[in-house]
This record gives C-alpha cells, sequence and structure tokens, in this order.
C-alpha cells in the first residue's frame, strides 16, 4: 500500500496553505527560504517596510510582494510577524481596519507578549515562537506558545510549519525569557568556547584554516557521540579523562576558573535582561 499524502496543511477544498511574512530581515528572510520549499504551501506574501530587503525575493518562485500589510494580510491565511519589538506600534497601526478574521498570526518578537498582541491587532488566533540564527538551514530549536484561540488542528498545523525550521518545543509563554537566554543568546556563547579552541591551537602553532577545522570538527563530533550514546555530558566527560591525564589537567584549571559558575551566571544575566525588556513593553 503506498504512503498516505498528509493532508493535515491543505484546507478550503483542497487548496494549499498561503503563507504571509511581514518583515524580510534575517529571520524573515530565513523563514521565506524554508518555506519555498514546502508542497502545500501555495504562495509566501512578503512586506517590508525597506524594499531594498524584498528585491533578494521576487524571482523566487512561490513568492508575491504584497504592497502593503493590508494586501498582505487579505491574500495569506497564516502571517508571521518577524519584525522588531519596537515596530510593533507601527504595524499594529497600519493594520488598523484591516479584515483579520480567522487570520493566524506568528509572532517572533522578543518580549510582546500574546495578550498585548491580541489587545493591539484585535486577533485571537496567535502563536509567538522563538526561533535562533540556525532557522536558515533547518537546525534551530523553536519555542512555540499559543492562543487560546487556536484549536488543536490549527495547533498541529502551525507546527508542522515550524518544523521546517528545526525542532519544537511548546511551552508555557512566561518560560520565553529563559529560553530566550539559552536558545536565543545561547549560540554567542558557543561562538565564544569556539573562538576560544581556535586561539589555543594558534597559540600552539597551528594556522587560521586548520584551528577552525579541528575546531568545529571537535565539537561537531562531540555532539554526535552524545547524541547517539544519549549519556549525561558528566559520563561522556568520564570517559575521555584518564587518572593522572592530559584530560584531567584541562579540566582542573577550568574548575579553578569557575568554568561551569561563569557559563550558569551568563545565561541567568541574559534571562533577567529578557525579564527587563519583558517588562519595558
Amino acid at each position: 500500500m503506498g504512503k498516505r499524502e498528509d493532508r493535515s496543511l491543505r484546507i478550503r477544498g483542497g487548496k494549499s496553505v498561503r503563507i504571509g511574512v511581514i518583515g524580510v530581515g534575517k529571520m524573515g528572510g530565513s523563514f521565506v527560504e524554508r518555506l519555498i520549499g514546502m508542497d502545500e504551501i501555495e504562495v509566501i506574501n512578503i512586506h517590508d517596510k525597506y524594499r531594498s530587503k524584498m528585491e533578494r525575493f521576487v524571482k523566487m518562485e512561490k513568492v508575491r510582494v504584497s504592497k502593503d500589510l493590508k494586501d498582505l494580510f487579505e491574500m495569506s491565511e497564516i502571517i508571521f510577524l518577524a519584525v522588531k519589538p519596537q515596530d510593533f506600534g507601527g504595524v499594529a497601526d497600519e493594520l488598523k481596519g484591516v479584515n483579520k478574521d480567522g487570520k493566524i498570526l506568528i509572532s517572533t518578537m522578543a518580549g510582546v507578549r500574546i495578550e498585548r498582541m491580541k489587545k493591539k491587532l484585535g486577533m485571537d488566533k496567535i502563536t509567538r515562537i522563538m526561533p535562533n540564527l540556525a532557522v536558515k538551514y533547518g537546525k534551530s530549536v523553536v519555542a512555540c506558545s499559543f492562543s487560546d484561540g487556536l484549536d488543536e488542528n490549527e495547533k498541529e498545523k502551525i507546527k508542522k510549519i515550524l518544523r521546517r525550521f528545526g525542532e519544537v518545543i511548546e511551552m508555557d509563554e512566561k518560560m520565553f525569557s529563559a529560553f530566550t537566554a539559552i536558545v536565543g543568546s545561547g549560540p554567542a556563547v558557543v561562538f565564544i568556547f569556539l573562538e576560544s579552541i581556535m586561539d589555543s591551537a594558534i597559540r600552539m602553532g597551528f594556522d587560521y584554516e586548520s584551528s577552525k577545522r579541528m575546531a568545529v570538527g571537535m565539537v561537531e563530533g562531540a555532539m554526535e557521540v552524545m547524541k547517539n550514546l544519549n549519556l549525561h555530558p558528566g559520563e561522556l566527560k568520564n570517559m575521555v579523562t584518564s587518572p593522572a591525564g592530559t584530560t584531567i589537567e584541562g579540566v582542573y584549571e577550568l574548575e579553578k576558573g569557575c568554568f561551569r559558575g561563569t557559563i550558569m551566571e551568563a545565561f541567568d544575566a541574559m534571562r533577567r535582561r529578557a525579564d527587563e525588556l519583558l517588562e519595558d513593553e
């Protein structure tokens, strides 16, 4: 028996979904690039206040440039709002009087709660998400929280779309500040860690390209071991740490420098800042 087609995204007599993306900068642009490849998507309507940002998408298959936000809403069923939080007021003003019945909004705005969006936009079908820059490669971890106005079928449709960006984790909206710190800001910590490894290799005499290949390759390999063995990181550390060997000397130096505590403090500082931004909205 052949594999039955998944029609969970198809609506209204078998038609595919029409997507809208407001803001096609780094994040919104990555959404467009990842969604183009979905067979279930009929068209991606885009709009950005900076026309130059839309130019690279004009000739892409399925992409349509909307003349304004009213046009985008009229021609879309699920709309991504990928603008900076400080631009939300302007977007809300422009959407006053626009028919939003049945429309689903997916927002990436940090610090802007679902309840605030419902009041400002007059919508009840809202999803708040928090991805990171790995969206571009389909390797992000995406947090999502749904408003009460969405039914289970709609939630599943949204999750299917979000899986184009990476792993999807549904959570209470109150956990978004912590998630933002770990997953949203976390890549910066990883990049600093990688840079430190590269600098160490360069200090020992390796050239830049060799140092980069070693650092990235080592981290990728370590992650594969962790994913495949499914062991606690402490157990994996013990597997490569021999009595009186080289590894334990490095571990000792890291512990002397409060490596773990410094990492934990850094993430907590990012979480506190996310909370402060939420309070400032």
